[in-house]
Parts: structure tokens; C-alpha cells; sequence
């Protein structure tokens, strides 16, 4: 059952924690924690480690669960991870998915995914890279 004051906060789908972007995001979800005990779940990759325990130097009587990519697919409708299936998950989530859910309001979230999750996926395994081609900020 959803409660009166769950409250959501979109970030972008990969590479946020760059300092601007992470300290907002921080800010941002300590402005949301109106309550002394809240619960806080997280999917936002690796960073959602170091924010978790962030947010806890802040509140440790907080829950904080980092869900990781376990809602990637039925949300963008992308396997990030090369092992799911949508129309499997789409059947396991129904009963709480919304009426509309196939709704094309959706689908600039679906095309951002496309380019955005799982691109490792597509790229060979085997490329060496030097330090130079993996930060474009460097020399």
C-alpha cells in the first residue's frame, strides 16, 4: 500500500556523481526527510553507496535500501543486466503496475534508456583501455 508522503526523485540514468550533481541530489533527499524514521531506497548505481552512507552521518535511524537494477527493466523496459525478460517481469508486477502503464507517455523514458542503461552490455569485454581514453578530463 503507498503511503500519504512517499516522495520520488528522478536522477539521471547514469554518471550523476559528479560533485554539482551528487550535492543537490544529497540536499534534495535531505529536504524530503520529514519524519525522524524514513525509509529511503535507492537505484542509482555505484554512487548509491556512498549516498547511502552519507544519509546516514545525517539520520542513522533511517532505513536506507539500495535496490540496485532489480527495477530497471519493467521501469524502462531496457535489460541493463543481459538476463531479463520484459514481458516476464511486466506479468510478475501487473497486479501493481498502473492501468496505463503501456501508455506512449512513457516512452521518452524507454528511448533514454535505450542509449543510456546497459551499454556495457554492448561493448567488448576483452578492450584494454589506457587511463587517457577512460577519463576525456585528463591531459
Amino acid at each position: 500500500m503507498k503511503s500519504d508522503n512517499t516522495k520520488n526523485l528522478t536522477i539521471p540514468l547514469r554518471n550523476w556523481f559528479y560533485p554539482l550533481d551528487y550535492l543537490s541530489i544529497k540536499q534534495h533527499i535531505l529536504n524530503l526527510m520529514t519524519d525522524p524514521c524514513n525509509i529511503i531506497l535507492t537505484s542509482g548505481g555505484m554512487a548509491s553507496k556512498v549516498l547511502i552512507a552519507d544519509l546516514m552521518l545525517e539520520n542513522d535511524k533511517n532505513i536506507y535500501i539500495d535496490i540496485g537494477s532489480a527495477l530497471d527493466l519493467i521501469a524502462t523496459k531496457k535489460d541493463s543486466r543481459g538476463y531479463m525478460h520484459y514481458d516476464e517481469m511486466k506479468h510478475y508486477f501487473n497486479d501493481l503496475l498502473p492501468n496505463n502503464w503501456e501508455d506512449p507517455i512513457y516512452d521518452s523514458i524507454y528511448q533514454e534508456a535505450y542509449h543510456q542503461l546497459g551499454i556495457h552490455l554492448h561493448k567488448n569485454t576483452h578492450t584494454i583501455y589506457t587511463v587517457d581514453e577512460l577519463n576525456p578530463h585528463s591531459g
